[in-house]
């Protein structure tokens, strides 16, 4: 329907960025970032490769399988709990909740 207005659209960045010039994954878009990161490629097809824990200097990926990396790089210092609500008030928010929904079902 053409009423008279104008309707712009802008847009912000690149028309066509690399990211969506083309879509598909292949070996051939891959590999260079499969590199860069010293990383593996696996397809789905073959079946779902298994997660194995390696150490910093060894591959990260083999046939069927990825490896993630231990670092050993946390530190907990300490833990700590808090309760949401004081229990007496968590039971009287439950206890009306189920008296509220009580009431509106016999309505």
């Amino acid at each position: 329907m053409n009423d008279g207005t104008l309707n712009a659209v802008a847009a912000a960045g690149p028309l066509n960025p690399r990211e969506v010039a083309d879509m598909r994954a292949t070996d051939a878009i891959l590999k260079p970032f499969v590199a860069a990161t010293g990383g593996g490629m696996q397809w789905l097809s073959d079946g779902v490769p298994e997660l194995r824990t390696v150490e910093p200097s060894t591959n990260n990926a083999g046939s069927g399988w990825f490896g993630i990396q231990q670092r050993g790089a946390y530190r907990v210092t300490s833990v700590a709990s808090e309760d949401l609500l004081p229990p007496w008030l968590a039971l009287v928010l439950v206890i009306g909740t189920l008296l509220f929904a009580w009431r509106r079902e016999s309505v």
